[in-house]
């Protein structure tokens, strides 16, 4: 199964999100904590703005979580398996 660049970003997108609330995160707060605006957050997190591998960085550095346990469930999800 081939899995689009738009389905894994909206996968990518909806981890993010799932963390971000699972911590207790407003999208305010987690835009402030990576120095961005909350509006530019919001683009991002709609998936109406790209989001850069350096801020994907910085808000796993937020969570305290390495990128392996970030991919794991998006790599489950589509694979049925970890290969991480």
């Amino acid at each position: 199964m081939r899995v689009t660049r738009k389905e894994y970003t909206t996968d990518v997108l909806n981890r993010i999100k799932e963390l971000r609330i699972q911590y207790g995160y407003s999208q305010s707060k987690l835009a402030k904590e990576i120095f961005i605006s909350l509006t530019e957050y919001r683009k991002i997190e709609a998936g109406e703005k790209p989001m850069k591998m350096r801020m994907l960085i910085s808000i796993l550095r937020v969570f305290r979580i390495k990128t392996g346990y970030f991919f794991r469930p998006i790599t489950q999800k589509r694979y049925g398996k970890s290969t991480l």
